[in-house]
């Protein structure tokens, strides 16, 4: 396989698995209530599984393209009017659907025929039959497919075809040449035809543009066989098809998507071969209104489908002059390995005007600060827009759950109704691709242990649907990602006991609600009486919860008994480059993501005595803060004027007591060696202007682990008692 077609095929198993995902949720609208008569619905899904079939094809995954083949003509069926789209079909489509993506995962793996999944697809596509499913229904009773024409009954008496291609056919990589060799294989072809007197002079030509108009006539074959050899051009082209023998005036009415593109060239090349007869091309003024108007119904639908494009056809010499300003959104497809390195590259920018600007002011020079300050702003813009190239709606990966919640809750025996809400919410594309497990892990296990069946749901005076809702939103220079339902909620005796038993805590005296629900994130905990295909084993929410923190996120659970559970994941916009604030202790930086930042305070000089507990009076609010040198073990001694960052972990404050302040900082994050794994409260490193090394802290994991839940405890029996440290000055 070539290069290029290696391309290709990548390409496309990319497309493929996005026209599957628009061809599923098209299903899921339909079951969920859709109007099953919206046109445009059954358009965009006829068009996914078309594009599917055809792609495939001229990559060469001949399985896909001989199962989608099928279910394309079912489609096309609906499309026509046939009321197929009920209950057991949909959930037959479904089923196809995952099929197509089963293929695509093999094709991917070099097996394009598919041998793999070849025992499921005679089921699958029995299953595609109405009359199979329906057995003694009559004939008469099932509504019919509109015919091609009066005179098709015959599909193999042979047809003649008329066709002006558009102008960017080439353009989109596509080659009427191809496509008549294709169909000169499958037909006897007798007389073929160009149209040469619309292509402009040699000087005037765009080698680009695509001029060709072509008849032919073809003895053998179908209309169907010229149809699935130009499908791919349909879209754009005026193409024409009629079986031989049509009446005259029927051709004459059909020719007319053909007679508009050409803008009324007498097209001689065709009547001198034959192909076309006067009668046919000239306006029939004497046939009356009413007749004509009835055959236009009985027209193929390729010629319905041209018509339908013509305002294309139409516009398109405005478009080839310039002229037209009213061009949708224009996308290009990048891999991403391509964005991930262009990233990099302006990560290393950035750090490099840094150090330029370092040097700019240790010169002094009034000018060239102005100069470097200016290239500065640049960098600045440059890395705002990188990494608005990696941003993407989160609603999709919340679309894809529609079918897993379906799936999961007939296996369940519940109904549950799935909402989205925030879905336009912007994340980086690596965060989103690594958020999507742990999100299906929370989605089953609250389908699974959360919502009730309905019985239960009524005897609670409940609805008898439960709903699980997705939301997205930003807050605090953060995305957080909610998971919540209005089910049972969390148990918290039974959670404790359960503890209690595996010896993950000694005593349940003076645990919170809060301490209790985080005890279901340790490794092993499970409250399930039995294992199922769904949960039970004891393995996931820990897994979640190191995933998220991996990402520099956190996860908090609330929960009430008998209304419902709430699970936030507060994550960062993006993994790359962040806003930061530096700070010093002795000779060492540190960066803290500036997202988390509240404030900073200095710390009065009484508050350094060691034996005292670490928490301070933020304005009658009890703050327990955690030292840096203390905690990586710096030598020296403390600064005479330290100061405390109040950062935000979750929902609680916490204070980190540094040495200095040194400002906010852009920071290109570089991961760490594995050998530096075992550093929890670090996230990463940055490399600053000067060239010295600062470390990033992992503010979630620093606070847990370096707070103790002692001083925690007694700041709070403190705050109850009414008492509290000396308060502490304003913010600085």
């Amino acid at each position: 396989m070539s290069m290029d077609m290696q391309a290709a095929v990548q390409a496309f198993l990319v497309e493929g698995r996005e026209l599957a995902q628009e061809l599923e949720q098209g299903l899921l609208s339909l079951e969920q209530g859709h109007d099953p008569n919206d046109a445009n619905l059954i358009n965009a899904m006829f068009r996914a599984a078309h594009t599917i079939k055809g792609s495939a094809g001229i990559v060469g995954i001949d399985s896909l393209t001989r199962f989608t083949h099928k279910v394309e003509g079912l489609l096309d069926r609906v499309r026509s009017g046939e009321p197929l789209l009920d209950s057991s079909m949909i959930t037959q489509l479904l089923r196809c659907c995952d099929h197509i993506n089963r293929l695509l995962d093999l094709a991917e793996r070099g097996d394009p025929l598919g041998q793999e999944a070849s025992g499921d697809e005679a089921s699958l596509l029995a299953g595609l039959d109405p009359q199979a499913r329906t057995p003694g229904t009559d004939a008469a009773d099932t509504p019919a497919r509109p015919a091609v024409s009066s005179a098709s009954a015959d599909a193999a008496t042979g047809f003649r075809l008329w066709a002006v291609f558009g102008r960017d056919s080439l353009r989109d990589g596509m080659d009427p040449a191809s496509a008549l060799i294709y169909l000169g294989e499958r037909v006897q072809i007798r007389h073929s035809a160009l149209i040469s007197p619309q292509v402009p002079p040699l000087d005037k030509l765009d080698p680009e543009d695509c001029w060709m108009a072509l008849a032919l006539e073809a003895t053998s074959g179908s209309i169907d066989d010229a149809r699935e050899a130009f499908e791919f051009f349909l879209d754009r082209t005026a193409m024409v098809m009629q079986p031989l023998g049509a009446a005259v005036g029927e051709v004459h009415r059909a020719l007319e998507p053909v007679r508009e593109a050409l803008g009324d060239i007498i097209p001689t090349e065709w009547l001198d071969s034959g192909l076309l007869k006067a009668g046919e091309w000239t306006p029939l003024p004497e046939l009356p209104v009413a007749q004509a108007a009835a055959p236009v119904a009985e027209a193929a639908p390729v010629a319905a489908r041209a018509e339908a494009s013509q305002p294309q056809q139409a516009s398109a010499p405005a478009a080839a002059s310039g002229g037209s300003a009213a061009a949708g959104a224009r996308f290009v497809r990048v891999p991403a390995e391509r964005l991930d390195e262009l990233i990099v590259q302006v990560g290393e920018l950035v750090i490099a005007s840094a150090g330029v600007d370092v040097l700019a002011r240790e010169t002094r020079n009034t000018r060239l600060q102005e100069a470097v300050s200016g290239l500065m702003q640049l960098v600045d813009g440059i890395q705002s827009g990188t990494l608005q190239l990696r941003m993407v709606p989160i609603g999709e990966t919340f679309s894809r759950f529609q079918r897993v919640v379906r799936d999961v809750s007939r296996e369940l025996g519940k109904s549950i109704q799935l909402e989205i809400v925030g879905g336009d919410t912007e994340l980086d594309k690596a965060m989103v691709e690594r958020i999507g497990d742990p999100l299906m892990h929370l989605v089953r296990n609250a389908m699974d242990h959360g919502l009730e069946t309905p019985e239960e749901r009524r005897r609670t005076g409940k609805p008898e649907m439960g709903t699980l809702r997705l939301r997205a939103f930003h807050e605090s220079g953060n995305v957080v990602v909610e998971v919540s339902d209005d089910g049972r909620g969390l148990d918290r005796d039974r959670i404790v006991n359960k503890a209690l038993q595996k010896g993950l805590i000694s005593t349940a005296d003076g645990l919170s609600d809060q301490e209790a629900f985080q005890l279901i994130f340790e490794p092993g905990f499970s409250t399930a009486e039995q294992v199922t295909n769904l949960s039970g084993r004891g393995v996931g929410m820990d897994v979640v919860k190191k995933s998220i923190e991996s990402l520099r996120g956190a996860i908090t659970l609330n929960s009430r008994k008998g209304e419902g559970t709430l699970l936030q994941m507060r994550l960062p916009l993006t993994l790359a480059i962040i806003d930061g604030f530096m700070v010093g202790v002795g000779h060492e930086r540190f960066i803290v993501p500036l997202d988390v930042v509240v404030e900073c305070i200095e710390l009065p000089p009484d508050a350094l005595v060691p034996e005292r507990p670490m928490y301070l009076n933020l304005r009658g609010e009890v703050l327990p803060y955690v030292s840096l040198r203390q905690t990586f073990n710096i030598d020296g001694e403390t600064a005479r004027r330290p100061s405390v960052v109040v950062v935000r972990s979750g929902e609680a404050k916490t204070g980190i007591l540094v040495d200095a302040l040194h400002g906010e900082i852009q920071t290109v994050i570089k991961p760490m060696s594995g050998i530096f794994k075992h550093m929890k409260s670090i996230c990463g490193t940055s490399i600053l202007g000067t060239g010295d090394i600062a470390l990033i802290l992992d503010v979630n994991q620093l606070v847990q682990g370096s707070v103790d839940k002692a001083v925690r405890q007694a700041a709070a029996a403190l705050q109850a008692a009414g008492a509290a440290p000396a308060a502490l000055p304003q913010n600085t």
